[in-house]
């Protein structure tokens, strides 16, 4: 299922507002805050009953009603036998003697435990009796000691608010804060969604107006795109104007390419359709006939080679899945069709194998045609890369920066079509390599190196 499209700036919001939500909640749930108010009340209550265990005995009390309004706790006295012998409030005489807390404190250590309503030692109003026994109450218990010897317990009782009453304690507070963390929220996503939105705004303009058209190169949308603090925007806005130079020298040398078609097609198309008007006179002579003929046949010949180079060089650049290929075998049976010694110890080389033949016969054949015999092949590895060297002994050609450039021939004939370079430059880029024209000494270099 496909989602809708959703605008970036509600979307920033929505998902800073979740954030916080899920942490304010995740806080509670986790009952952080209760287990905090639990252990203070039960810490402060162990430390009450402590202190009281000091001065109290069995027999002499205190005011434990004293004791309970001025700390909150309701307070029972137990004797040795567990029996309560004072209490802040009813049931006097009450065994006690069975709670775990109160058999430690008579064991001599001061002990505390946690249980829901309401102790007897406790009298509360009626209203409030319904929801205090919802509650959990904490218990401290502290033996009370005679020359060293204990004598009875002092517990003590007090209830533990939940996190719902700190919190009813808190709303205001708490509403204040989660207030104005909203707001702080909201207005930190708005202004991150304006400036990212805005800075894809740039792009996504920019992107149109490049696909309608517009500028290739230095687009201003795309300058302004870059000045975002969002490096993935500044990145992507980036790689847009590359992308937009890359095209745009793409599209100079595809227009500069179809005047050079047009421009090596023009002339034997004129040419025969000259020919073919002057064939059409009745009383032209047989021999002049003859002539006009094979020069048309040869302009004929020349456009069939130049077609055939075009597909040639658009299946160079097109490229295609390397399959492992044993380069030295492919060389050899090349140099034995051609007649040119090779000398190949590359081994088994991921290539497409069509296009590689392509290229050194192309190499090949323009060696044999413009240089000076003998003509030698000789491949080997450098490093991660394979350097294939067409050598001959003739002195290259005059521009040796050019000749890689489609329909650039110094044929003095109409034999070539300029192209036998150009593939071969093309099959260069398709494999991740180079090609090039050098001098040696005495010997031509054309070197075609591959990126296996």
């Amino acid at each position: 299922m496909k989602l809708p499209a959703v605008a970036l700036r509600p979307a920033l919001v929505a998902s800073h507002l979740a954030v916080l939500v899920l942490g304010v909640f995740t806080f509670l749930a986790t009952g952080a805050i209760q287990g905090d108010l639990v252990q203070q009340r039960v810490d402060e209550l162990s430390a009450q009953a402590a202190i009281l265990a000091l001065y109290m005995t069995p027999e002499s009390p205190g005011q434990l009603t004293d004791i309970r309004a001025s700390t909150g706790a309701g307070v029972r006295i137990v004797d040795k036998s567990g029996h309560v012998v004072a209490t802040s409030g009813p049931r006097m005489g009450e065994y006690l003697g069975d709670r775990d807390e109160v058999r430690d404190a008579l064991a001599g250590k001061a002990a505390v435990a946690l249980r829901r309503g309401v102790p007897p030692a406790v009298t509360l109003p009626r209203a409030d009796d319904r929801k205090e026994n919802s509650l959990t109450w904490a218990y401290a218990a502290a033996p009370l000691r005679r020359d060293g010897e204990v004598v009875g317990a002092v517990l003590l009782a007090r209830p533990v608010r939940e996190v719902l009453d700190w919190l009813q304690d808190a709303t205001r507070r708490l509403g204040a804060g989660l207030g104005a963390a909203a707001l702080a929220t909201v207005g930190l996503s708005l202004y991150a969604g304006w400036r990212l939105s805005r800075s894809l705004g740039l792009l996504s303009r920019a992107a149109e107006e490049m696909a309608s058209g517009g500028p290739l190169e230095a687009h201003p949308g795309l300058a302004a795109a870059e000045d975002t603090h969002a490096a993935e925007v500044r990145a992507l806005a980036a790689s847009l104007a590359t992308l937009g130079s890359r095209l745009a020298e793409r599209l100079r040398s595809h227009r500069e390419y179809a005047g050079h078609v047009a421009h090596e097609f023009k002339t034997p198309l004129a040419t025969l359709r000259a020919t073919v008007d002057l064939l059409e006179e009745e009383e032209m002579p047989l021999a002049q006939r003859t002539v006009f003929l094979a020069n048309a046949r040869t302009d004929l010949d020349r456009l069939d080679r130049m077609v055939g180079g075009l597909l040639d060089l658009a299946r160079a650049e097109a490229g295609a899945p390397p399959v492992p290929v044993d380069l030295d075998g492919l060389l050899a049976r090349l140099g034995d069709r051609l007649g040119v010694a090779v000398d190949s110890t590359v081994g088994t080389v991921p290539c497409v194998a069509v296009l590689v033949e392509l290229a050194v016969g192309n190499l090949l054949q323009n060696a044999i045609a413009h240089g000076v015999p003998p003509v030698t092949v000789l491949a080997r590895r450098d490093g991660d890369l394979v350097v294939i060297d067409v050598r001959d002994h003739g002195p290259g050609p005059r521009d040796e920066a050019r000749c890689f450039e489609p329909f650039y021939t110094t044929s003095a004939g109409r034999t070539g079509t300029g192209l036998g370079l150009a593939i071969v430059r093309a099959v260069a880029t398709a494999h991740g390599g180079t090609a090039n024209l050098a001098r040696d000494g005495q010997v031509t270099v054309a070197r075609l190196v591959l990126r296996p």
